[in-house]
């Protein structure tokens, strides 16, 4: 990794964001893919105690030379019920919400997710550090709710 010039500046989240999923669901649904690879859905399928193929076969569908979660007719993520099912396996893209790099571009997009997830603002900061390597796709946000916690629409 290429170190950043002394001079760069900083990112506008340098002091930090606070989070905490509430599992209200509301990034669970609306359309949109929840990108899956072929390594999460070997996980997905084990913790959901499936064979790999029968959980593709019933889970997953292609986008172009991708992998998505199928979805409910209303678009809500088929794992999701009053809590999500396969918390403990989630893929990255479900690991790392809100912390995507489209997110992270600037307050203002920041601000966005805010008004739609009350997580967003609430719970642990994030140092620039953390956020960074979720942007990047490694680590993981944490719930502090039961299944079905708070309330709230996100992404």
């Amino acid at each position: 990794m290429t170190a950043a010039p002394a001079d760069a500046m900083p990112p506008w989240y340098a002091k930090g964001l606070a989070f905490q999923c509430g599992q209200c669901g509301g990034c669970c649904e609306g359309p949109g893919f929840v990108w899956v690879t072929p390594e999460e859905v070997v996980a997905i399928a084990a913790h959901v105690g499936l064979s790999t193929d029968e959980f593709a076969r019933r889970h997953v569908r292609r986008i172009g030379p991708r992998l998505s979660l199928r979805e409910k007719a209303d678009f809500t993520c088929e794992f999701w019920n009053a809590g999500c099912s396969i918390y403990a396996a989630r893929p990255r893209q479900c690991r790392t919400f809100p912390f995507w790099s489209t997110y992270l571009e600037s307050e203002a997009t920041w601000e966005k997710v805010r008004a739609r997830c009350p997580g967003v603002g609430r719970g642990p900061t994030y140092d620039a550090v953390a956020i960074a390597a979720l942007a990047g796709g490694a680590g993981s946000t944490q719930s502090s709710a039961p299944r079905g916690g708070c309330c709230g629409s996100g992404e």
